[in-house]
């Protein structure tokens, strides 16, 4: 008993130190996590989300993202979609679907990032309606060097669940129902993401460092002064 409850905290721990690194280094962090707690590798393995891949098949040409929902052994299947694919299989009572996206920003050389969309759901057919649940990962980052501005390296990544029921009236109402529940939650995702990683950073940095210069400073509170002592003796 004591063994296990060791063993759950270990996972818990993982998990949340996982939860704090920059996702772009997901790979090599969790390797090296693994070297620490190697009993925890399938259960870290199954419960860490990863950036996406981009393989290129051989036949077509086409580009398409590889993740544990497309593996068959140690190949991938894709779908014909460029950056995006989708994934569709059978549970027991249900039907599962995964939807990837990933958006890459590599042709700046002074800056580069990138966006993974993971899209999970478990879809149940009842009667004349389906009940979706959808489990979505967002990681991105972004890296630049601008000169005298000077380097940022800012990342991040959010899990969230909702559930909702649609109208079906035949198979294809599955598509435009996942569509927009999928469209809904990445809105609401890249709001959180705004408002938690860049305007909380952007407030953390206005607050620590000035991109002018101590004279231009200096010349702007004088200005200040001289303006407020103005208008003091006017009253």
């Amino acid at each position: 008993m004591e063994e296990n409850t060791e063993t759950n905290r270990q996972f818990e721990c993982a998990l949340d130190l996982m939860c704090r690194l920059p996702p772009q280094n997901v790979e090599e962090n969790i390797v090296k996590l693994l070297e620490i707690v190697p009993d925890l590798t399938d259960d870290l393995l199954a419960s860490v989300d990863q950036p996406l891949k981009i393989r290129t098949d051989e036949k077509s040409g086409l580009d398409y993202l590889i993740s544990d929902y497309n593996r068959d052994g140690d190949s991938y299947s894709y779908y014909e979609g460029g950056l995006s694919s989708v994934y569709f299989w059978e549970g027991d009572d249900s039907l599962a679907c995964a939807v990837l996206i990933k958006k890459v920003n590599g042709n700046n050389a002074r800056s580069k990032g990138a966006w993974d969309s993971i899209h999970v759901l478990d879809i149940e057919e009842r009667g004349r309606q389906a009940y979706y649940k959808l489990t979505t990962t967002i990681m991105l980052y972004t890296v630049s060097n601008q000169g005298e501005v000077g380097s940022m390296n800012l990342s991040g990544s959010l899990t969230r669940q909702d559930e909702r029921d649609g109208p079906i009236d035949d198979i294809s109402s599955h598509i435009t129902n996942i569509g927009k529940f999928i469209e809904d939650m990445e809105f609401k995702l890249r709001g959180s993401i705004q408002d938690v990683y860049f305007c909380k950073t952007k407030d953390i940095v206005n607050d620590l460092r000035s991109t002018q210069t101590l004279s231009k400073l200096k010349k702007h509170r004088d200005i200040q002064g001289e303006l407020f002592s103005q208008l003091k003796g006017r009253q």
